[in-house]
Formats: structure tokens, sequence, C-alpha cells
């Protein structure tokens, strides 16, 4: 009984009589799996991880609808939320435990004698921190008395913001900073590693602020982005039919009335904008791995093609078909693993090079470290790699004549004959999906530096 060590061991010595061979399978199956492990591990931690808050699924971002012309809800309809709209469905019994508002902004702010930074800032509710279930580490959030003018002389700062201010000081709390030339009390700091993953939030905020600060001035009369957490046990469904009667009912207000809503889970919400750049991309890299499953294929058909003489020899000795099927599969499947184990290491420099273009842009890319899922999706791709580029040579290779491989100068078989115009197929795909890889590579490069070449009128 043969094992499958043994099968290792005969075909370590099998690549060692051909290393060119080897090594051109493993570069090939490293780019193809390398890619597809690169766009996985973006699309895992960007589209597929829960957000890093409790319970993230009952988390949504709620936007305000119009209607078309037939008087039907706009699906595509993503409008802000005037604040007096938002308290109405807070004060009603809701399918929601609580709804927050909020604005990106961008803020001046300097602790009381120092030189004034530009800081991405976050205004919001005082049901923000509540709705997401995360509070800060030293002092407390905003109240409800804080939310209106002349009362919401008061910040929450970052942890990062409060090194730089005050060297991580606690004397922080009640201390003055100030903002765009007015001055405001701290009352608060973030833990360490909180993220903001919400609509508009292109980066973590360095400080927050109450809503009303920003309604004051140039956003008067505007509405804002509005987060939700629904109750345990109720469907997004029902919650959205719920916000979509009650605005119906409701005043108009602002320039357009809220006819409806539009619930989407936040985590969708976060991704909506990379999503379809990552499926396109993660497209393009299931094609590359299917020219670098050909080109194993391929490989192997060779190989194969020059070992008849053995493999006639084995089988006159008495081995069966299947040992000699089993024995070509395992080869297979160990290069591809080995490709697939470089493809991994190769994946990471990949990912960094792909968030590197454009940095903060992809949300959640905070650890660039392989998660499990990420090396499980590797593991099976080798390993599915090496089946599908194993098993017909394997199974082309069973069924040849290897009497006429014992007979010097023999000539091949039929059926040997069919592997040769096979492996001659395998040439032609490849070259077509390549050519086809090119040429969308080529009009996608060239749609990028025409938006490149843009003159968007100042000097960015």
């Amino acid at each position: 009984m043969h094992s499958l060590p043994a099968d290792l061991r005969f075909a370590a010595r099998t690549w060692r009589k051909r290393p060119v061979l080897v090594a051109a399978a493993v570069l090939t199956l490293a780019l193809g799996t390398g890619a597809n492990t690169a766009i996985f591990s973006v699309i895992h931690r960007v589209v597929l991880r829960p957000l890093p808050y409790p319970q993230p699924g009952r988390l949504v971002q709620i936007w305000s609808a119009g209607v078309d012309a037939r008087g039907r809800l706009d699906p595509a309809g993503k409008g802000l939320t005037w604040s007096a709209t938002v308290d109405r469905w807070r004060q009603a019994d809701t399918a929601f435990d609580s709804i927050a508002c909020y604005r990106a902004w961008n803020f001046s702010a300097a602790a009381s004698a120092g030189q004034p930074e530009r800081l991405f800032a976050a205004a919001v509710s005082p049901e923000f921190f509540a709705t997401l279930g995360i509070s800060p580490a030293m002092g407390r959030a905003f109240s409800a008395e804080e939310v209106a003018p002349g009362r919401d002389d008061v910040v929450v700062l970052s942890d990062g913001l409060w090194r730089r201010l005050f060297q991580a000081s606690p004397s922080a709390l009640g201390a003055t900073v100030v903002v765009d030339g007015v001055p405001r009390t701290v009352i608060g700091v973030m833990p360490p590693g909180v993220r903001i993953l919400a609509a508009s939030m292109r980066e973590d905020p360095d400080l927050y602020a109450p809503i009303s600060t920003v309604y004051r001035g140039v956003l008067r009369g505007s509405g804002a982005d509005v987060i939700g957490r629904i109750k345990p046990g109720i469907a997004l469904a029902a919650a959205q039919a719920e916000l979509d009667s009650m605005s119906r009912k409701l005043p108009a207000e602002g320039r357009r009335p809220v006819q409806g809503v539009r619930l989407v889970p936040l985590r969708d919400e976060v991704a909506s904008k990379v999503r379809p750049m990552l499926l396109i991309l993660f497209a393009a890299t299931g094609c590359v791995l299917l020219i670098a499953a050909a080109n194993l294929a391929n490989l192997t058909l060779a190989h194969i093609a020059a070992r008849q003489k053995e493999l006639a020899v084995r089988t006159a000795l008495g081995a069966s078909r299947a040992r000699i099927v089993r024995q070509v599969l395992t080869e297979s499947v160990a290069l591809s693993v080995a490709g697939g184990a470089a493809g991994l290491l190769l994946s990471g420099w990949l990912v960094r090079a792909l968030t590197g273009l454009y940095p903060g842009t992809l949300p959640r890319l905070d650890s660039l470290d392989p998660s499990p899922a990420v090396f499980l999706f590797s593991l099976g791709l080798a390993l599915l790699t090496g089946l599908l580029a194993g098993i017909f040579p394997a199974w082309q290779f069973s069924r040849a004549n290897f009497h006429d491989g014992l007979k010097d100068g023999g000539a091949l078989s039929h059926r040997s004959h069919r592997g040769s115009a096979f492996r001659a197929a395998l040439v032609a795909a490849q070259v077509a999906a390549t050519f086809v890889l090119l040429i969308a590579t080529g009009l996608l490069l060239r749609s990028f530096l025409l938006l490149r070449a843009v003159d968007p009128g100042y000097r960015p």
C-alpha cells in the first residue's frame, strides 16, 4: 500500500530532474494565486468582515428618498435627512433602539497655547456613540442639553489628538481647545483604535463636536447623515416600512419633502463605493488564475509525455491505472500548493501596492496581516487549481497504450496524439484569455491617464 508521503518523495525526485519546468509552474501559480489571494484579502476586510461594533448586523444607514414621476419611491435615492424629521422619528415608538445624526466636517483646532492644525472632524448628535455601541475611554459623551446653540462649546477628542495636543495627560479633561477660533471645553477622550465606519467618513475623526456647531454656518437648513440601530428581532424590511409610513405623514421640511426612506445595512454602505471595483478586479484575477491552471495542465501533459517509457515500465511491472492517476494528481497538487504558498507571500506585497496607490480610498484596511480566512482561501485555491490542472492529464494518460512506449523508437499511441491536440487547445485558450486581459487593461489604463490629465482649474 503506497502512502501519500511516498508519493511526495517520488514527486520530489522527479522534480529535481526538471528544475526549469518546476520553477515555471511554481512562478505561474504564484502569480495567479497571489493576485487572487490579494484581492480576496481586500474583499474580506472591506466587504465580508463584520463591523467592529457590538451586534453590527443591527446597524443601518438611513437615507431619505423622494419619488419619481410615477409617484414611486426612488430606489436609488440617497438624500440627507433634516434633524427635525429625525427628532420626530425618535419621539415615536419605532423599530429602532436609537437613531443618530452626523456630518463629516473640517475644523481648525489647537490647544489654548498651541499652533492650530487642520483636522477631520465629525459633528454628531448625542445618540451617535450609543448607536454605534462605543463610549469615551475618559470623560463622557455629549448630553442632549449640549446640542443647542450657546451650550455646544464642548468637544470629544480622539486618542491620537489627545496625545498630540496634551501628551496623553489626564488633565486634558476640562482643558480648552480652540476650534475655528472658538474656545471649547474637552469633556471626553475616545479609546485608541476606535473606527468610525459610516457614509461620508473618509477617515477616522480627530475631533467630535455637537452637530449644532455646523448648522450655524454654511450648513444652516441642510440635512444630516443618519444611522440607526434596529431593535432585536425586527427585520430590515419592517423597519423601513415603518419609517416610510411615518415620513409620509410628516410635514415637508427643507427643499424636498421626504416621501420615504432607504435602509442599507451599514456594512454594505461602507463598502458600496469600492465593491464594484473589487468585484471587477476579482474577476480579472480569476482569469489570470485560469491561465495559470491551463499552463500547469500543459506543463503536466508535457512532463508525462516525456515519462511515457517510465510509466510503461511501471505498468508492465504491475502498477495499476489508478496508481498512476494518483501519482500524477499528487505531483500536480503538490506543485500547486507550492505555488500557492509563494502566492500567499506575494499577496501581502500586492495588497500594500494596491492600498498605496490611493491611501484612504479603501475603508477598513487598518490591518494588513493575513487572517485565517485568507489563509484557508489561498490553500483551497491552490488545491482546487492543482486538481483541475492535473485531473485531465491523469485521465488522458491513464487511457494511453503504454505498450507502444516499451518499443524502441515506438510512436505515440492515437490517444497520445489526442493529448498533443489538447495541449495545443490549452495554449490557444491561454493566448485568447491573455489578449482579453491585455485589451481590458489597456482600456482601463487609457481611461486612468485621461482622468489624470483633466485640469481641475487649481493646483491640487
